[in-house]
């Protein structure tokens, strides 16, 4: 194999990019739905809306490979292993679609570009003469381009914890390659299509936004890079016959009914319920209401676009990407189209949906914005040889920029805040909580995956309103659910009008929610120690009403006897709380901090109300440790230390 080749360029890029998503890596537990995405993947369940069955299919496989780590840490490496496939497969995308430029280039009937000094004329591409660049120089460019790609701020942190966007960057990049090496084919055939067609099925099997590359991949069939626009009887018997390769790919989604049918530990949605219920689960029908309904989002969005543009070229290399844009425009309109539709397609969907965490979606218009950056840099290549190895500038830069945003390898700010809520639970607790982003989803795993405090019975309040989770709350807590059969009973006759569309009155089912609550405080409260977190107290007014409310840890023990308890901030086993915030943190980073601050202030102020001073200056110090912006806290603090 030569020295610089496609294939050593491709798995140099591989393995780089491996080393170091490895290395950053989180060795557990993150925000949100990591916890939940790696249960499902470790028991075969089905997870959240979308589904996303074949990501299922294939953590659950890897989990089954004899590693000395626990699942979550391997699903971790999964991601890395999944995100450094996409970064080779993003190697043969642009090394092709820079054959092509290169190609256009060749034939757009523009003045070649005079030698600098001192330099030969370039050698061609490929066999074909007139071509800009040489052989070695698109692989060594296509080698840089895929570096810039690999370490993309958000590119990269796909990398470094299990996700289901970490698959789809394998899927959309391979099969963007696939489509655009059959439209290129000097002959239209089945065979390459088909695998294409093959592979954006399964795409889909992942996640529904690969929709968004359907329009570029229309274009490319409809018009190739330098031929004529044809939709003639072939190709339309061609577009009829990849149905078929397509569905096969798409058939993954029969997981979710098979799998909901065998009753598993993780059953979101309940899917074998009956039609309306799979694909309500499948269209992710609960997040329409984010989608196109705030006339905010789309100006929030592109200014948040804007600020993260730069770091996924180190600011320099805006420069070719200006370049390459206006290149390809010039000499291939049927590129630049291309790649137009895959950036406005993304930025048409994103840009309307109104989530915290929408960079990830961003990540089909990065894709484009990479092409035309490779393409800036082979065409000023063409003028300037140093420009090659000046090109790996930028992934150097980036690689040192990005690394302590995207080094999670000693993030362990989720499990410390769960084990801190719940080792101060005492023993069969039962606990109420909306916590999903910083604990619930966490408990999780812990809990049905690992058999951490398996007394412990979480109820997620916000779950409740959706009727699949009380099928999975008998399931894994029988007694409880028992007894609060009445109430539930009564309160899903108006929450499957809600969730099915049907009329239904608000005060009724809001009632009933509460009633439904209440009974799981009531009816257990002489068996169980019952606790609810601070988001209870804000949201739900008429939940516990009736009890007294004493912190322990970061939660709310109810009781009913109106006497002073012993609080303490003693041995809460903040480690990672207590650590300076370093770099840039994102909102849940900056809401676990506060979150966790304000707990600590709660058992503050009960001792200050309760004269137990000395406790209460240690919490109201140990808050503002945690998060120095406490202003209850600080205030406290004051007050008892004038």
């Amino acid at each position: 194999m030569k020295l610089v080749s496609k294939t050593s360029c491709s798995l140099l890029a591989f393995l780089v990019a491996l080393v170091v998503y490895a290395v950053t890596a989180a060795p557990g537990l993150l925000f949100t739905d990591s916890g939940e995405l790696a249960a499902v993947c470790a028991t075969l369940g089905v997870a959240h809306p979308t589904g996303y069955p074949l990501f299922t299919i294939i953590g659950h496989l890897w989990t089954l490979i004899p590693l000395p780590l626990a699942p979550i840490a391997k699903l971790n490496l999964l991601a890395a292993v999944l995100t450094a496939g996409s970064v080779l497969v993003f190697f043969h995308l642009v090394h092709l679609f820079l054959t092509t430029f290169a190609e256009s280039l060749g034939s757009s009937g523009r003045e070649p570009a005079k030698p600098s000094r001192g330099r030969a004329a370039c050698d061609p591409v490929g066999s074909e003469p007139g071509l800009p660049g040489k052989r070695r120089d698109l692989f060594l460019l296509a080698l840089a381009a895929a570096l810039i790609y690999a370490f993309a701020l958000t590119i990269w942190a796909q990398g470094t914890a299990i996700e289901v966007h970490s698959l789809q960057l394998l899927l959309i990049n391979g099969t963007l390659f696939l489509f655009l090496r059959a439209a290129a084919a000097p002959q239209l055939s089945f065979r390459p299509f088909g695998a294409a067609a093959l592979l954006l099925g399964l795409a889909f099997a992942n996640h529904l936004t690969t929709v968004l590359i359907v329009p570029a991949l229309i274009l490319l069939f409809i018009k190739p890079p330098g031929r004529p626009a044809v939709l003639n009887m072939a190709k339309i018997r061609l577009a009829l016959l990849l149905v078929i390769p397509f569905l096969l790919g798409l058939g993954f989604y029969l997981y979710l009914p098979l799998s909901s049918m065998s009753a598993p530990d993780f059953d979101w949605g309940g899917v074998d319920r009956s039609l309306e219920k799979f694909l309500n689960h499948v269209q992710g029908k609960q997040y329409h209401v984010w989608m196109f309904s705030d006339p905010d989002a789309m100006r929030d969005n592109f200014n948040r676009f804007l600020e993260v543009l730069p770091q996924q070229l180190a600011w320099i290399g805006l420069a070719p990407l200006l370049v390459g844009l206006i290149a390809t425009s010039r000499a291939s309109k049927d590129l630049f189209w291309f790649v137009i539709l895959l950036i406005g397609a993304c930025l048409a969907y994103t840009l309307n949906y109104s989530i915290h965490d929408i960079e990830t979606y961003f990540v089909t218009a990065f894709i484009g914005l990479f092409l035309f950056t490779a393409a800036g840099l082979l065409a000023l290549s063409a003028r300037r040889r140093w420009i090659v190895p000046a090109a790996f500038s930028i992934p150097l830069l980036l690689l040192v920029f990005n690394f302590e945003h995207n080094d999670l390898s000693d993030h362990e700010i989720v499990p410390e805040f769960t084990h801190v809520l719940v080792d101060h639970l005492e023993p069969q607790a039962i606990v109420i909580s909306a916590q999903w982003d910083y604990w619930c989803s966490a408990f999780w795993y812990e809990q049905q995956v690992e058999g951490y405090r398996e007394d412990v019975v979480l109820i997620e309040k916000e779950l409740l309103r959706r009727t699949w989770y009380p099928r999975q709350l008998e399931r894994w807590y029988p007694e409880v659910y028992e007894r609060s059969r009445p109430e539930m009973e009564a309160y899903l006759v108006d929450l499957e009008r809600f969730e099915s569309g049907a009329p239904y009155e608000s005060a009724s089912i809001q009632g009933r929610f509460v009633a439904l609550l209440n009974s799981f405080i009531d009816k257990n409260y002489d068996e169980r120690p019952i606790y609810i977190t601070s988001d209870i107290l804000k949201t739900e007014k008429d939940v516990a009403r009736d009890y007294d409310k004493i912190p322990e840890g970061f939660a709310f023990r109810l009781r009913r006897e109106e006497t002073v308890h012993p609080v303490t901030v003693e041995g809460l086993g903040l480690n990672q709380l207590l650590t300076p915030a370093e770099g840039p943190q994102g909102h849940l980073e900056q809401g676990i901090r506060f979150v966790a601050s304000q707990n600590i202030t709660n058992i503050g102020r009960y001792a200050m109300a309760t004269n137990q001073k000395e406790t209460a200056i240690a919490a109201f110090r140990l808050a503002l440790r945690v998060d120095p912006g406490n202003r209850r806290a600080a205030q406290g603090l004051r007050q008892l230390t004038r």
